[in-house]
């Protein structure tokens, strides 16, 4: 066993037990556990409910298990048979929700998500534990995560859980298992990698570059842009607010200035004013030449 795993799972005991959750879950041959054994997330984190999100299931994903029996038939192999997860993948996966409430101080809902990755790779695996999945069980059951929904959210979130728990937790033997989710070389599986890839950099990038120019372009056609008399009623309005807003600001320094000057607190700075007989003559701003005589002195 790998010591990564045999720590994770522990440490994950421990923390169930102090909560006072029940480890041993009692479910049926599909997997549904009992009322009397099932975790109840929303109240472990202190969440007030609606919702209630239980952990109330640790068989297979339904959907996900039928398309891998699909990628199976077609690969020769036998179908596999739906029910409870083997021990060591109900460990693991008991053990995501509890470090991603109690640890990671993740909500319920994400960590559903990240937790749903091992009920999709448990059933690839087979008799095969955590620690020792294999690219190829990794790979497959990407495949089938990938033919699972149209939108490629389900694929997004599965190469997540393995890159998250198996790759960063050191809980398999083989590292960076991650890069094992790749589409099969099918036509069908290359265009629903495709439209993951799509939604990956609209995830991360808010529409990436590309987007972002396609828009800015759009703004740019010919249609969106104003019809002539619609332009130039426009530019007569701003022509109108230009003029009759005040050339400065009342809280300017030159407004201040001229304020001081009216009231008397400051005397007016001299200015040269051209004579007529091209003499430079220094007066105080404000004061005009042929106003000289009546302007008092200072």
């Amino acid at each position: 066993m790998n010591p990564f795993y045999a720590e994770y799972i522990a440490t994950a005991k421990i923390l169930a037990k102090a909560r006072g959750l029940n480890w041993d879950l009692v479910c049926d041959d599909q997997g549904k556990v009992s009322k009397d054994t099932r975790w109840n997330l929303t109240e472990l984190v202190g969440m007030l409910p609606p919702p209630t999100l239980w952990l109330g299931q640790i068989g297979v994903d339904p959907v996900a298990f039928d398309k891998l029996n699909e990628i199976r038939r077609r690969m020769n192999q036998q179908p596999l048979v739906s029910g409870p997860m083997p021990q060591h993948w109900r460990d693991l996966y008991q053990a995501v929700f509890v470090h991603q409430l109690l640890v990671g101080k993740t909500k319920p809902q994400s960590a559903m998500l990240v937790a749903q990755g091992i009920r999709r790779l448990a059933p690839v695996a087979e008799t095969t534990p955590p620690w020792a999945v294999t690219p190829e069980q990794i790979q497959q059951a990407y495949n089938a995560v990938l033919h699972s929904g149209d939108s490629g959210k389900l694929a997004l979130d599965f190469a997540t859980t393995v890159r998250n728990i198996l790759d960063r937790q050191k809980l398999a033997d083989i590292p960076a298992l991650a890069r094992f989710c790749i589409p099969y070389p099918t036509s069908e599986s290359r265009s629903a990698q495709q439209q993951t890839e799509t939604l990956r950099k609209r995830q991360n990038a808010h529409g990436g570059k590309e987007g972002l120019r396609r828009s800015l372009a759009e703004r740019k056609s010919a249609a969106k842009l104003p019809e002539d008399r619609a332009f130039w009623e426009l530019a007569r309005t701003c022509s109108r607010k230009r003029l009759a807003r005040s050339p400065t600001r009342s809280g300017s320094p030159s407004s201040r200035c001229r304020s001081s000057w009216a009231f008397g607190s400051a005397k007016p700075p001299a200015c040269p004013w051209t004579g007529r007989d091209g003499a430079n003559i220094w007066m105080p701003m404000g004061v005009r030449p042929e106003n000289a005589a009546a302007s008092p002195a200072r």
